[in-house]
């Protein structure tokens, strides 16, 4: 679920693809970041909330916890069958994540993967603040 506040726009890279986001407050980045994320690998109106799973995580910066959550997101999916479409994030501080995630597990009766993505990656990541917007660019591995 993305909010009206936040924005994603999607541009090709190289055989990857790339993905931006706006979003007024850095959770909102994280939500948006992951419910992009999901509408990349399926069609998010597919995924329903029926199950709920907790993720925490630290890192060293802002930029690394924002990978780190997109791949445990992507890990989740590749060892469990994981999808999510529900995402309720808390930062205590830049370098931790708490977060509540909700979704199922995939079904080929309902779920039609689009795209199969590897990893999140490090290559021209951006996180920062532009005045009043958050902004990330973070560029998936195909």
């Amino acid at each position: 679920m993305v909010h009206n506040a936040s924005k994603i726009r999607f541009f090709d890279h190289t055989g990857d693809i790339g993905m931006e986001v706006f979003a007024p407050s850095l959770p909102e980045v994280f939500k948006t970041a992951a419910a992009g994320m999901f509408s990349i690998l399926t069609e998010s109106r597919t995924i329903h909330p029926r199950l709920t799973k907790t993720i925490s995580l630290k890192a060293e910066i802002a930029d690394e916890l924002l990978i780190l959550w997109l791949n445990r997101l992507l890990f989740l999916f590749d060892t469990e069958g994981w999808l999510f479409s529900q995402f309720e994030i808390t930062l205590p501080n830049e370098k931790s994540l708490q977060a509540v995630v909700r979704g199922e597990h995939f079904d080929p009766e309902r779920h039609e993967i689009l795209r199969e993505i590897k990893a999140a990656t490090y290559h021209r990541l951006t996180l920062e603040k532009r005045e009043n917007t958050w902004y990330a660019r973070v560029i998936f591995d195909l």
